[in-house]
């Protein structure tokens, strides 16, 4: 249990780790107005109705990546596929992805696919996870 638990921890870190930084390059790329805070929430709309797909896609990159990371992430630390592991990270990123939408106006065809994308792809992480043969067969719980 107590390895799981920092299976789960490693993967929602380097997960959100992995999200902070490319979202970051999206702000490079497309920067908000000097002093735009999230206090201010007719400025804060008016600047994400104002941009172009291309911001969304970095955005939805970086949930998607930092998803199937932590899911990636969650069975290196186990040492085998940890499916119960991975599912955790994909719903809490998924929780997360909901505050997120919730909070701040999104365009619908993004939400959907944000809020489509964490679950498959902390599992897809999980699934690509290089893991040894024997490891696997261990009769381990989840």
């Amino acid at each position: 249990m107590g390895r799981q638990l920092i299976a789960i921890v490693v993967g929602l870190a380097g997960g959100g780790l992995a999200i902070m930084l490319i979202e970051a390059l999206s702000s490079l790329c497309y920067p908000p107005p000097e002093g735009l805070t999230r206090d201010d929430k007719q400025a804060l709309i008016q600047f994400i109705q104002g941009l172009p797909v291309g911001a969304f896609l970095f955005v939805l990159a970086a949930h998607a990546g930092g998803s199937g990371l932590g899911g990636f992430l969650s069975a290196l630390i186990l040492r085998r596929r940890g499916y119960t592991s991975a599912t955790i990270v994909g719903v809490l990123f998924l929780i997360g992805g909901i505050l997120n939408v919730l909070s701040i106006p999104h365009p619908v065809w993004f939400t959907v696919v944000d809020l489509l994308l964490y679950l498959p792809l902390a599992l897809l992480g999980c699934r690509l996870a290089p893991v040894g043969a024997a490891q696997r067969s261990i009769p381990e719980t989840d």
